[in-house]
């Protein structure tokens, strides 16, 4: 039997019936649409003793098994390329001093890379700085072995990953030893002295991380107490917006807070009364929300959790404040009606009408804002002096609404509001000059490894890297104004 599919290039490989790679002719037939899965092709016997249903049926489950065998071809060549981007991304690290004698160099260097990779690839800074590090950890001459293994496709990515994590803990001597051992259970090779000839069944990664957890602490020179002392000090909370008014909101903490916040949300959820048509997740949701934000007094007046806070939404006019129009069913007797386009909490994503009314009605302050029609740029706040005044510090909210760095993903409250031009170099205090960027990002363009200059008219932010490299950034815009309503389709 002949396999094959419908490849795009030539030497592509895919999966045989036993899932030995072959190589691929270049088309598949147009109108076959499991053109990436093999050609049936039954021996001449077999295709007589089965009816036409039959057939179609067998020719089906036969294409889908050798779709499903593509999956592993696929993470192969992901975890090559992966090896690949390790080694460049370490050679980027090295170019920018990763390996110099001068200590401060080789502090800085994985922040420079993270922030070249971020700018390049449109990656969070996060993200950034997690691939670096890990691209970093990967390519130590302590895991040679576990890059080597990943070039040969014996493991994929996330097990490698799982595999540095826990040898986090393991001192240096040992490092090598521990990945070797990591290895063989990640691609379950035999151990020395095991017959090679027993049916080899990886670990899930779940599991692997539990039994390289365990192998980690036989190496471990740090008691587990210190270790968690040790970690206590990144503990932290971030917010990733969502899609449709939602967040997701992470928090990294030792685990007996964290098992005690589950348990308490727990038993909170299982106290409502029965005929609560909430889901356990939403009771439990609802909680939390309830838990974190309720006055410290229980009463409305004070602060949400007894400390002053402050977001900036913009809000279409025609939201909060009711427009002249045609008389109907969902207006007043003056033809007064409320529009309902969305609102956005600058540096986090839009929120529905109603939702945007409630906040509204709650705001302690209001502030107009101009924009300009065409390009969407905010014309008007604040005044001059070195540290922005509260309007301007609004202003630059509703410009910007987060780090102007290139990918940087962090919202306005997490920022600072940086002179472009240094304000000891002559820098003013205004909007032409200013803009927000995180505390990283402040840093190293303050260091002058970056540099970046505003066009305002365009209402974009040049960023010109160490390499000479150019990134254009530009703030959200506001949302567009909502269509008038259209006339129903009879």
């Amino acid at each position: 039997m002949e396999g094959y599919c419908g490849s795009a290039h030539d030497g592509e490989w895919s999966p045989s019936r036993d899932h030995v790679p072959r190589s691929l002719p270049p088309e598949g037939p147009d109108d076959d649409p499991l053109c990436w899965a093999e050609a049936w092709d039954p021996a001449p016997a077999d295709a007589e003793a089965l009816s036409e249903p039959s057939r179609r049926a067998a020719e089906r489950v036969f294409r889908i098994d050798s779709l499903v065998g593509g999956l592993s071809v696929c993470r192969a060549v992901e975890s090559q390329l992966h090896a690949d981007r390790a080694r460049s991304v370490r050679r980027i690290a090295v170019l920018l001093g990763a390996e110099s004698a001068d200590p401060m160099e080789r502090l800085e260097a994985p922040s420079l890379a993270a922030a070249e990779v971020a700018a390049e690839l449109f990656l969070p800074p996060r993200a950034a700085r997690a691939l670096v590090a890990e691209c970093l950890a990967l390519t130590e001459p302590a895991a040679a072995p576990l890059l080597a293994a990943l070039d040969d496709a014996r493991i994929d990515r996330e097990r490698a990953r799982t595999i540095l994590s826990a040898s986090a803990c393991v001192p240096d001597a040992a490092v090598a030893e521990f990945i070797h051992r990591a290895i063989r259970l990640a691609s379950a090779e035999p151990s020395p002295g095991e017959s090679a000839v027993r049916t080899a069944v990886p670990l899930s990664v779940p599991a692997l991380r539990r039994s390289l957890r365990r192998l980690a602490e036989e190496y471990s020179a740090d008691a587990l107490a210190a270790r968690s002392r040790a970690a206590r000090e990144h503990r932290r909370v971030e917010v990733d917006p969502c899609d449709d008014g939602m967040c997701l909101l992470t928090a990294y903490l030792p685990l007996v807070d964290g098992a005690m916040i589950d348990t308490r949300l727990q038993a909170v959820a299982q106290a409502q009364a029965a005929d609560d048509p909430r889901t356990t997740a939403q009771k439990r949701a609802d909680a939390f929300t309830g838990l974190l934000l309720a006055p410290v007094s229980g009463t409305m007046s004070e602060p949400r959790g007894g400390v002053r806070t402050e977001i900036v939404v913009t809000i279409p006019y025609g939201t909060v404040l009711p427009t002249p129009g045609p008389a109907t069913p969902g207006s007043s007797a003056t033809g007064l009606k409320l529009a309902e386009a969305p609102a956005e909490i600058q540096g986090y994503g839009l929120v529905d009408a109603e939702t945007a009314r409630s906040l509204a009605a709650h705001a302690a302050t209001w502030v107009g804002a101009v924009i300009d029609p065409n390009a969407g740029v905010p014309l008007a706040l604040g005044r001059t002096r070195y540290t922005p005044p509260p309007a301007l510090r609004r202003y630059l909210a509703l410009r910007d609404a987060g780090c102007t760095f290139p990918g940087c993903d962090a919202p306005h409250p997490r920022t600072e509001a940086d002179h472009l031009r240094e304000w000891s170099h002559g820098g003013s205090t205004g909007r032409d000059n200013l803009a927000l960027l995180c505390p990283e990002h402040h840093r190293i363009k303050t260091l002058g490894h970056w540099k970046a200059e505003n066009d305002v008219p365009a209402g974009t932010t040049v960023w010109t890297s160490c390499l000479g490299r150019t990134h254009v950034t530009r703030g959200t815009p506001p949302a567009p104004p909502p269509r008038p309503p259209q006339p129903p389709p009879f």
